[in-house]
């Protein structure tokens, strides 16, 4: 009898994946959400682990009703639904960068750059990260900070303008650090799809 719930569990929790997949191919992540914390909690109510496939889409879902959130300008739900999918994936380095490019819209620089941190405590070669935490250090007047972080992008990231670069420098070096930083700006944005650039 025993064995006769675990399969009719099992095709009830296959039955409900396809419905949430279903859902979210449809962008209703609502409803993708709703079955798929339906599918993780019972599969911990009887003791075990659940699919990296629902996990998968309850991340995913999470953070694509997030980005609709956000786009709405709802930005609190924005960052809820966020935290959310971190507390699934806590190792996720982009779900951090996100957040904290929320919590500037939001104005809240501190958390930004919080955030920042810690997708740079996960990877610290998240050179996307590194740029993100060096213009909030600018912003926030800590500019030996802020020269030291594009200084060492420098060193590590390939994709820059090397002549604008060489200008933001020495404009660094007669301390006009406003101008630095714009120069700096420009360096680091050469390309209109970076983040595919850096990962190609």
């Amino acid at each position: 009898m025993v064995f006769v719930k675990q399969i009719f569990d099992q095709h009830c929790a296959h039955q409900l994946l396809k419905l949430s997949i279903n859902a979210f191919n449809q962008g209703d992540y609502q409803t993708a959400i709703d079955h798929l914390t339906v599918i993780h909690e019972h599969e911990s109510s009887v003791g075990r682990r659940c699919s990296e496939v629902v996990l998968f889409y309850l991340i995913e879902s999470h953070t694509s009703l997030g980005k609709i959130y956000w786009q709405r300008g709802s930005l609190e739900d924005a960052i809820e639904e966020y935290h959310t999918a971190l507390g699934q994936a806590p190792k996720y380095a982009d779900l951090y960068f996100t957040l904290a490019k929320i919590y500037s819209e939001h104005k809240e620089p501190v958390k930004a750059r919080q955030a920042l941190e810690q997708a740079l405590a996960i990877n610290p070669n998240y050179n996307e990260a590194k740029l993100n935490l060096a213009f909030l250090e600018a912003q926030a007047g800590n500019s030996q900070r802020a020269l030291d972080i594009f200084c060492g992008l420098s060193q590590t990231d390939s994709f820059y303008d090397q002549v604008m670069y060489d200008k933001a420098l020495e404009a660094s070096s007669k301390s006009d650090f406003r101008t630095a930083f714009k120069l700096f700006a420009q360096a680091f944005r050469i390309t209109p799809d970076r983040a595919r650039s850096l990962c190609a």
